[in-house]
């Protein structure tokens, strides 16, 4: 019988960026796997900025929108979001591309 602290089958893993990486290492296109590389990549340096944190970076001539509301999470709110638009392919999804909707394509 496991341990009253072991992790599940249903949540075998506390870590949200594992999921996403083996996801990623196994799928076609080469370019998700630079993106994700770089979301960990800041995820790792600026993952703990709290909300408003990357407020001063948008200014009058380049406003964002909700700014003040920003944190660390940031990173892996939008690897997550790249996963699901492309396709979980490892976890059985097909392949769906990127989505260039508003590139003219």
């Amino acid at each position: 019988m496991p341990g009253a602290g072991a992790l599940t089958p249903e949540n075998p893993s506390p870590n949200p960026w594992l999921p996403i990486l083996q996801s990623t290492l196994v799928h076609p296109d080469d370019h998700l796997c630079k993106l994700q590389r770089a979301l960990v990549h800041f995820a790792s340096l600026y993952g703990a900025r709290p909300a408003g944190h990357f407020a001063p970076f948008a200014n009058a001539a380049a406003p964002l929108e909700g700014a003040e509301v920003l944190d660390g999470s940031l990173f892996i709110r939008v690897a997550g979001l790249t996963a699901a638009r492309v396709g979980w392919m490892r976890e059985g999804q097909e392949d769906m591309g990127w989505d260039r909707h508003g590139f003219f394509f």
